[in-house]
């Protein structure tokens, strides 16, 4: 099989994302791996458009490609993309389409690209919550403590701005909650009165989507259809993952010609580092398993879900049914958690502050009105 009909392959998998651009082709992918100028710009594009999907920031009509430039830039810093010559790309967008490319191929196996996409556009026909008890902490370098300790803020940041931030955040947390909670009833009312209406062993009651669908049964056929085009995506994806090694192959084949034997050593020491990682990862999700979930569930009525299981089977890590009380105390037990570091910082902040108000002559400070 050609390098053609691989890259076929690969754009057919992509073409569901290419609402806003041209149309993808191997042709773009031959010109920017021989770094042709014309091939820069769709290769922007794309990225653009591909990065703000998958963090979920649905694509806009943003037609500046500076804007576009500057965007993908900033996603790819974000996960972890080292290669200075990258960031170092004019912002016009005239010349750098092979390392475009480059940073294409290193996002498919950095961040699992096609995965994602995949995982975004999956029909999902019971009712589901997403579901994080994942603790992502920043810790403070050692030069903004130095910043802190000489009361000087590392990015002179106004308080009163970072206390109306405070105030947005604290009013759209209480929206977002009061959405939720409005949802949690809807849908318990739904599988309330469709109790036993479900042919399934588990769940004797429909979801939300199978209630709409009985509603309105002229949506079937649209709902069939895009049953259709996702397992046509799939397919494809399959056909991906049996192809894929010919695509790296054609990726580092000029390199070789190149570098000569300096190349298949660094290939073997990438390889054994790309194992190094996958052996770390597989160690701490067993480490971290017990303790922290991060998954999606499906939504079911406690009282007409007695055969469900309450732990996940052996072979998924991710998935499997959890009560509401087990998520429950597991907060309870990050927010005694939360509060205690807190408190820490606080006192930290208040030692600081009085090694600040030494320095300070005739200044008298009072505290704010407690509430």
């Amino acid at each position: 099989m050609s390098v053609k009909e691989v890259i076929t392959v690969l754009c057919r998998l992509l073409g569901r994302e290419r609402a806003v651009t041209a149309t993808l082709s191997p042709e773009i992918f031959r010109k920017a791996k021989f770094d042709r100028n014309e091939a820069t710009a769709e290769f922007w594009k794309l990225l653009h458009w591909l990065l703000r999907l998958v963090n979920e920031d649905w694509p806009c009509e943003v037609t500046n490609l500076s804007e576009q430039i500057e965007y993908v830039k900033a996603a790819v810093c974000y996960y972890g993309y080292g290669f200075m010559d990258f960031y170092q790309l004019p912002a016009d967008g005239t010349r750098g389409s092979q390392e475009l490319l480059l940073v294409f191929s290193w996002l498919l196996q950095k961040i699992h690209l096609l995965e994602q996409l995949l995982n975004l556009h999956r029909m999902h026909v019971d009712d589901q919550a997403s579901l994080c008890t994942c603790r992502q902490t920043i810790p403070i370098r050692s030069m903004e403590r130095l910043d802190i300790q000489d009361g000087r803020h590392p990015m002179g940041m106004d308080v009163r701005y970072l206390q109306c931030l405070q105030g947005k955040l604290r009013f759209r947390w209480r929206s977002l909650y009061s959405v939720q909670q409005e949802r949690c009833s809807a849908l318990y009312k739904i599988h309330l009165y469709t109790r036993g209406c479900s042919s399934s062993q588990n769940f004797d009651h429909l979801s939300a989507t199978e209630t709409h669908l009985m509603q309105d049964p002229k949506q079937y056929t649209e709902f069939v259809q895009r049953l259709e085009h996702e397992n046509m995506q799939l397919e494809a994806y399959l056909e991906w993952k049996r192809l894929e090694p010919l695509y790296w192959q054609w990726m580092i084949k000029d390199k070789e010609r190149a570098m000569g034997d300096l190349t298949g050593q660094c290939e073997a020491v990438f390889l054994t580092q790309h194992d190094l990682e996958q052996k770390l990862a597989a160690v701490q999700a067993r480490v971290n398993h017990e303790r922290r979930r991060h998954c999606h569930v499906r939504l079911a009525l406690k009282a007409n879900s007695t055969s469900v299981r309450t732990k996940p089977p052996p072979t998924q890590h991710n998935s499997g049914s959890v009560t509401a009380l087990e998520v429950i105390t597991q907060l309870k037990a990050e927010a005694i958690a939360l509060t205690k570091e807190l408190q820490e910082l606080q006192q930290l902040s208040k030692e600081t502050l009085g090694e600040i108000l030494e320095r300070l002559d005739g200044v008298i400070c009072i505290p704010p009105m407690q509430r």
